[in-house]
């Protein structure tokens, strides 16, 4: 009976996403057809389409560079929409993309790296005839902007990485086979287990998780290092001191590897273009003034705009990120495994409460809890599973 409750609720689930499902394209953004991208550029024969949303103030100034804004994973272009119209008003072209594999762009695409996204948003500007630009990368878009910006120097007028990735080590684990192993459990979690989980969208659909794992999958942070360490745009760095998807230390570490850059702090969490807009959008708007035109030095400082803190808890929170800088991943999934076998209980609600406070990755934790749990229960006593009774053999 409860088989066919679950086939039954899985149909039904199914039957619900595939009405639900959107084309191609919605028809809500303009289109532009280009040539499908790799990391190694443009791929001769065929083609994808990418939308975009685009803000046009009344009257544009020519010697200006349009503002390109970029997403993170999963994202689209509407991500912005609280965030661009200051810009606008302010006499600024601005377009954000839909990414190929998200929004209303293409969904079958060869690769959803930064650096085939980075060839796309070119080809995009090409079309547009677009030839110089501010570029907006939002947490996973800023690989986007600093791959653009490392193939592209001529057309970049600045960068601003906006509770932006960075270097790998910053990277959850810091490690990325590390990372790429969480992606491939994600893959087979969500994507290929959530179709046999009658969810009914609440997960989104099949397309939709496949892309943005796919994203993560297929973009590589390693580089990134090298890029800035080269960078020679103008670049500011907008980070929220409480952002708990992208530390921020690993923005301090990205103003350390930009010689031309300006990092400010803010009060913020990671969600800045919903949450701090008009905040945001004063701080873009003078540093695009600044360089509009090409030359302008940065003003390289950090600008701490958080509330100042000396309790004992931010101290202990300095030597705990200090801690998650410096032990390596690998030491800390071993002790937390090691504590688990000893105390399951204890050690879960630890784990908890240090990847709350982003000190320890959540996938880290994950996998040092995950398979000595069971054991750990059965070394502590639990009971065995009941067995069905004996009975003597009948007498003959």
């Amino acid at each position: 009976m409860g088989w066919a409750i679950y086939l039954a609720l899985l149909i039904a689930s199914h039957l619900v996403q595939a009405r639900r499902a959107p084309g191609e394209s919605a028809g809500q953004e303009p289109l532009a057809t280009i040539a499908a991208t790799t990391t190694e550029g443009a791929l001769p024969g065929r083609t994808q389409q990418i939308a975009y949303l685009r803000w046009q103030p009344a009257a544009i100034q020519q010697d200006r560079p349009v503002v390109v804004m970029l997403h993170g994973s999963p994202g689209e272009g509407a991500d912005f929409t609280r965030l661009a119209p200051p810009l606008r008003d302010a006499g600024y072209d601005v377009i954000a993309p839909d990414l190929p594999g998200f929004g209303e762009s293409s969904k079958q695409i060869p690769s959803y790296a930064f650096k085939s996204h980075a060839y796309a948003v070119r080809l995009l500007l090409d079309q547009l005839g677009i030839s110089r630009v501010h570029l907006v990368g939002w947490s996973q878009g800023g690989g986007v902007a600093l791959q653009f910006a490392d193939l592209f120097p001529d057309r970049t007028a600045s960068i601003t990485l906006m509770a932006a990735i960075g270097a790998q080590e910053a990277e959850g684990s810091g490690s990325y086979a590390f990372e790429h192993f969480k992606y491939a459990l994600g893959y087979v979690g969500l994507v290929l287990g959530g179709e046999a989980v009658p969810h009914f969208g609440l997960l989104g659909s099949h397309e939709f998780r496949h892309n943005f794992i796919r994203n993560f999958w297929d973009s590589d942070q390693r580089p990134l290092r090298a890029i800035m360490q080269r960078l020679q745009a103008p670049t500011l760095i907008l980070h929220g001191r409480h952002d708990f998807l992208t530390p921020e230390w690993g923005a301090q570490l990205s103003h350390q590897l930009i010689q031309p850059s300006r990092l400010v702090v803010l009060d913020a969490s990671h969600f800045l273009p919903f949450l701090q807009a008009d905040e945001v959008a004063s701080h873009l708007l003078a540093f695009f003034a600044r360089h509009d035109q090409p030359g302008v030095p940065v003003l390289r400082q950090v600008v701490d705009l958080s509330p100042p803190d000396d309790s004992a808890f931010a101290r202990v929170n300095q030597a705990l990120l200090w801690c998650q800088r410096t032990i390596p991943w690998w030491l800390v999934l071993a002790t937390l495994a090691v504590l688990t076998a000893w105390d399951a209980e204890v050690t879960a609600a630890l784990a908890g409460l240090l990847v709350a406070m982003v000190w320890v990755d959540a996938g880290v934790a994950g996998v040092a809890l995950s398979p000595v749990r069971s054991c750990a229960r059965w070394r502590r006593g639990a009971a065995p599973p009941a067995r069905a009774p004996s009975f003597p053999a009948p007498a003959r």
